[in-house]
């Protein structure tokens, strides 16, 4: 027997042992509210998200291509590049949902939210990796040659990326999830 209270949607159903018989179980309310959540992106956010992933990209390959070619300091510009592939996977994210890809693919959204995890991990590992480093080490802040302080700015840029990776496909995730009353529960 499946019981509901008045708060639905609000409330997550949870399955308990029934007292009438030893191997039946029932489907209560749970007291365990889920986030519900906010009314989706206007269209000027939507264009404010989709111009900052623009010029992170394009910081990404420039800073990449000039810490390489001009600065020989390729930790920093790989660091860079990584970046601008994660700014870019950002923006591929708000121009589908622009398009209103997600209504069809939500699933594929989940995917992206474990890849904005795996890049958060790995861009703070990188950070502590070379902060202490460069504490060990007695780094000097300069631009040319091995240095290992602008490699820690490009490390939190690619957690920066991979955080928002992780945020909007969630945001866009649980709009959806709602709207289409998906089978599986919001993260």
């Amino acid at each position: 027997m499946t019981t509901f209270n008045s708060y639905q949607d609000d409330v997550v159903p949870a399955v308990v042992p029934c007292t009438t018989s030893a191997n039946s179980y029932q489907a209560v309310a749970s007291p365990v509210a889920l986030q519900v959540p906010g009314p989706p992106p206007s269209s000027c956010r939507m264009w404010t998200r989709i111009a900052l992933a623009i010029i992170g990209e394009i910081v990404g390959v420039a800073g990449g291509v000039a810490f390489i070619l001009k600065f020989v300091n390729y930790d920093a510009g790989a660091w860079a590049l990584v970046s601008a592939v994660f700014a870019g996977v950002t923006l591929y994210v708000h121009i589908q949902y622009m398009r209103e890809f997600w209504k069809t693919w939500v699933y594929r959204l989940r995917y992206l939210m474990l890849t904005g995890c795996f890049v958060m991990t790995a861009g703070l590992c990188g950070f502590v990796a070379y902060l202490t480093l460069a504490i060990y080490q007695g780094h000097e802040f300069s631009v040319y040659g091995q240095n290992y302080y602008i490699v820690i700015v490009w490390c939190f840029m690619t957690f920066k990326w991979g955080a928002a990776l992780f945020y909007y496909s969630r945001s866009y995730r649980n709009l959806y999830a709602d709207e289409y009353k998906l089978p599986y529960q919001k993260l």
